[in-house]
Order: C-alpha cells, then sequence, then structure tokens
C-alpha cells in the first residue's frame, strides 16, 4: 500500500523524526550519521527501513509522504 505509513503501525521515534528531517534538509548520509553520532551504514539502514515504512522509492517521496502523514513538519 502507497501513501503512508500501515495502519496499525507505531508512531515514528524520535530518532526517526530527527532523520527523517535531515534527509529532508538535504544532508548527506556522511553529514547525518556525523549529526546523529552514528555509523554511515546505520544511516542507510535507518533510511531503508523508513522508505519501506512509506512504501516509498526515493528518499525525496519519502519525505512528501512523510509530511502528507504528519510525521515531519515543513
Amino acid at each position: 500500500m502507497r501513501g503512508g505509513p500501515q495502519i496499525g503501525q507505531r508512531p515514528l521515534s524520535p530518532r526517526q523524526r530527527e532523520l527523517l528531517g535531515l534527509v529532508a534538509e538535504g544532508l548527506t548520509g556522511p553529514e547525518i550519521a556525523a549529526r546523529m553520532g552514528t555509523t554511515v551504514g546505520t544511516v542507510r539502514t535507518r533510511i531503508r527501513d523508513l522508505l519501506w515504512r512509506y512504501s516509498a522509492s526515493s528518499q525525496r517521496e519519502m519525505v512528501g509522504l512523510a509530511r502528507k502523514a504528519g510525521d515531519l513538519e515543513c
């Protein structure tokens, strides 16, 4: 199903919201990793998880769907 989180999914964690916000700002994987104090591999994994959650095929689409779902403020 496209267009947002599946019914019954848990709300995003503060860390997931932070990651979405950094992706929305246009930061690269290494920049996000440095900002969040984690590894690039972890950032990639978490982004992949969020792409799946939103049934998105790109980070741009994921950000748009997160905004539409109210999971990401402007």
